[in-house]
């Protein structure tokens, strides 16, 4: 058995991380490999980047998926907009991300969509939970969505849950650095993922937003730090995204929220 396949089982033994995709342990792992002569070091260090990119977000293995999702039926069997609206807002409470989006909800993709149009299809890189605000996004019937993320027990959920919302949609786990989505859409939804993708290997995010095939690219950034600090927060995120896109000819519309710093980029 070679290095990086030891490296691979050895990660994915790990409850932790079991369900994280393998072409990103892939790509983790043979960087580590690299720097690493040794297999056991390179192993601790693609442990301790997978915890800045996934492990340290959330509370997500400790997710009860199956119960989530007979509450999230039983709101959607109601056919009642506030009952499905409050069953979905109880679940994007368990998570970091979604949690401090709640409070901006009813206006965040209204604001968004004056700018681009309501859109016929959207692709939501790095989704999380994200999907549960669909109810808020108030697609059309016949509007096509398409989730993407690297944890394999969110992309089952998600599948699952997008059955009830009755769309033609599906959640896909795959990796973004590895392999953009090839699905040409109206708008993609890059919510609070540029850090995490810059942190894995710079320039990638840039990349990925020059090859994905979408009329309008919406990027956000967090206004406060995990820990609830915002000291220079939004004016640092802002020069980090006009740093990353400097030379595109691309218009930008700034959206500033109470929780959120958003950015959309008409190619």
């Amino acid at each position: 058995m070679d290095e990086l396949q030891t490296l691979i089982d050895t990660i994915q033994s790990s409850k932790k991380y079991a369900t994280i995709c393998v072409d990103t342990i892939k790509r983790i792992g043979e960087k580590e490999l690299r720097k690493n002569t040794a297999v056991k070091t390179a192993i601790k260090a693609t442990k301790r980047k997978l915890h800045q990119v996934f492990g340290c977000y959330a509370n997500r293995l400790e997710l009860h998926y199956d119960d989530i999702y007979e509450k999230l039926k039983t709101a959607y069997g109601t056919q009642s907009e506030t009952e499905i609206k409050e069953a979905c807002r109880r679940v994007l409470m368990l998570h970091t991300s979604t949690k401090e989006r709640i409070t901006i909800l009813e206006k965040f993709y209204e604001f968004i969509f004056n700018v681009t149009d309501k859109p016929k299809s959207v692709i939501d890189v790095a989704c999380g939970l994200n999907p549960l605000t669909l109810p808020w996004m108030d697609l059309e019937e016949t509007a096509q969505y398409f989730a993407y993320d690297i944890d394999e027990n969110t992309i089952d959920f998600i599948n699952k849950y997008l059955k009830l919302t009755g769309l033609k949609s599906t959640a896909l786990a795959q990796d973004v650095i590895v392999q953009s989505p090839m699905i040409e859409v109206d708008v993609v939804v890059l919510l609070k993922t540029i850090p995490c993708l810059e942190q894995q290997e710079k320039g990638c995010s840039v990349r990925l937003m020059e090859a994905l095939q979408a009329k309008h690219i919406v990027v956000s950034f967090p206004v406060k730090s995990v820990g609830g600090k915002s000291k220079g927060m939004l004016a640092n995120y802002e020069r980090i995204f006009y740093d990353l896109i400097r030379g595109k000819d691309w218009q930008v519309t700034k959206l500033p929220f109470e929780t959120e710093l958003v950015f959309v980029i008409y190619k």
